[in-house]
């Protein structure tokens, strides 16, 4: 009876040591999945749930005042249009003289003030196209060095009623020489006075008799 005993202990010890089957292992996860049961979370309920996070986060920043109000941001305004790049030249072109003068457009400013006397040696070269052309270069010269890329030329000669009602032969050579320097010219304004009644021009009804 003792040995049957025995031998029936070793063989329920063999078995327990024998490693399980597949099938004994899937049941067993299957009871083990059975008795912690998952708690499973839809997607829009935990947006909801960290929201509500959020906002109580900011509450209590306020409340404490961390938070500060966002700044709104500043409207950067244009940089002014300065008057210096466009000039102004004003050119008196008389039968014995040339006078150019170059300001800003208000006039307040005076660039250069240049004459023909200043550029030519003789009286009698006052007028000529090449005492023009002497005066626009140098002229040229300063409203580069100023920074200028445009101008605008005013051209008059002696007007009223004894004067000439044209400019002088100077005035075209001076406008070419201002196109050939590389300043664009935005426009030409002949501003000769001319006489709009007045006084009655001398010489009588048919002109004066020598």
């Amino acid at each position: 009876m003792r040995l049957t005993l025995k031998m029936a202990d070793k063989k329920a010890s063999e078995e327990k040591k024998k490693p399980e089957g597949k099938e004994a292992k899937k049941a067993k996860a299957e009871v083990q999945k059975a008795e912690v049961p998952k708690v499973e979370v839809s997607k829009a309920e935990a947006k909801e749930e960290a929201k509500e996070n959020i906002s109580k986060s900011l509450v209590d920043q306020v409340r404490e005042g961390m938070a500060k109000p966002q700044e709104k941001e500043k409207p950067t305004a244009s940089p002014p249009q300065r008057s210096e790049f466009i000039a102004v030249i004003h050119v008196h072109a008389s039968k014995n003289n040339t006078i150019a003068l170059a300001t800003d457009l208000s006039g307040a400013e005076t660039f250069i003030r240049v004459a023909a006397g200043m550029v030519v040696k003789s009286g009698r070269e006052e007028k000529s196209p090449f005492a023009g052309t002497l005066i626009a270069k140098k002229i040229a010269g300063v409203l580069k060095e100023r920074g200028v890329d445009k101008v605008d030329i005013l051209i008059r000669g002696k007007g009223g009623h004894r004067g000439q009602k044209t400019p002088g032969r100077a005035a075209s050579a001076l406008i070419k020489a201002i196109a050939r320097s590389g300043i664009k010219i935005r426009r030409i304004e002949d501003v000769t006075p001319i006489p709009h009644g007045g006084c009655k021009a001398p010489g009588g009804k048919r002109g004066r008799r020598v």
